[in-house]
């Protein structure tokens, strides 16, 4: 299972370094979709600054809100499963794996 994980973010410049420490800390085969919703702080800076295959970072022209932006993301998605952690989230140590572990858990009993 391939998981897409997808975050908006908007002037989370305080926030998207330890959202993408989160993010990037996690093992298992996932892809991560983040789109700045036209920030006018260092949030685009920051995450452009981080060099990993599976980050795709996509900029909006102008703010589309949170909805049209996840709409974006979601578009971007070739994961079986997408997450949706804001830029001004964390998630825990083994998040991915969790999830994985728990929805092969659900087909088992399906």
């Amino acid at each position: 299972m391939k998981l897409s994980i997808l975050t908006a973010c908007h002037n989370d410049e305080k926030f998207i370094s330890q959202c993408a420490e989160s993010v990037l800390s996690q093992t298992g085969d996932f892809e991560w979709i983040v789109v700045d919703d036209c920030s006018d702080d260092n949030t685009h800076g920051i995450m452009s600054a981080i060099s990993d295959p599976r980050i795709t970072l996509l900029r909006n022209d102008s703010q589309m809100f949170c909805s049209s932006t996840y709409a974006k993301a979601l578009k971007q998605a070739s994961g079986d499963v997408c997450a949706i952690v804001d830029g001004d989230d964390a998630i825990m140590k083994n998040s991915v794996r969790t999830l994985k572990i728990g929805r092969a858990s659900c087909r088992e009993r399906v």
